[in-house]
């Protein structure tokens, strides 16, 4: 029976190490130990291509070569390289081990030569006073145009091609970061960890907009196209654009 291993390295000190074995049954056993990566819930996913001359983006989409739409691990819907999501201690540790079924290590479903990327997340927080008490969508758009106000800044970022929807949702946009909610003082504080964000690499959001919506945004839950575009928010009261700042 076949085996394989992949051996990671990436940002400051992350670093892992992932052994593949096909059993007699066709599965696939999956097991690998991560260290020096941030406490939480990583993603796991296995890329299209084995191209790492851009980091992590020039891998490619999931590997999917049935046309399948993502979902989770345990999920008979999925991607072939859907793996869950790996479990960060204090410490930045994670221990793998799964037992697989729907790639291989030969044949035309074959990992071998693809990539095994974790995802980290991106952590945004911050406070916005002024606001009208309720629900306000948040986004971060194309262009870092100010120029001319909240019409120079483009559409929301979204260089993967998908339709609007919610931050947790998987067809959404990059730069779909859902809605904050402003007290009755107009107040609004917030924290959002994000999968998506990137702040390097060719979807990075540096130098693009972020702004904030006068109306709540309905995450692509609406009954008209415009929904599947903006979440049927049009009106922005704060914009700004994002940049380079020290490490805090």
């Amino acid at each position: 029976m076949a085996n394989a291993i992949c051996v990671m390295i990436g940002q400051v000190n992350a670093f892992g190490v992932v052994f593949f074995k096909m059993e007699v049954t066709e599965c696939v056993l999956v097991k690998g130990e991560f260290t020096g990566l941030p406490p939480g819930k990583h993603g796991l996913h296995i890329h299209s291509f084995g191209d790492l001359t851009n980091g992590w983006i020039s891998a490619g989409p999931y590997y999917n070569p049935d046309d399948e739409t993502h979902g989770a691990e345990e999920e008979n819907k999925k991607h072939a390289g859907d793996l869950g999501t790996l479990e960060v201690n204090e410490d930045g540790l994670a221990k793998l081990d799964l037992t697989v079924q729907h790639f291989h290590l030969t044949g035309i479903h074959s990992i071998i030569g693809r990539s095994l990327v974790a995802n980290g997340q991106v952590l945004i927080k911050g406070t916005f006073t002024g606001l009208t008490r309720g629900k306000h969508g948040l986004h971060v758009c194309t262009f870092g145009n100010l120029f001319n106000g909240y019409h120079s800044i483009g559409p929301h970022f979204n260089p993967r091609k998908k339709l609007h929807g919610g931050q947790q949702d998987n067809e959404r946009h990059v730069g779909d970061l859902g809605n904050i909610e402003a007290n009755e003082e107009g107040v609004a504080e917030f924290q959002i960890e994000d999968q998506l964000i990137c702040l390097s690499g060719a979807e990075s959001i540096i130098g693009r907009a972020m702004v904030i919506q006068a109306e709540e945004d309905d995450l692509g839950k609406g009954a008209n196209e415009e929904s599947l575009i903006t979440g049927n928010t049009s009106t922005g009261l704060a914009w700004g654009v994002i940049g380079i700042t020290e490490v805090n």
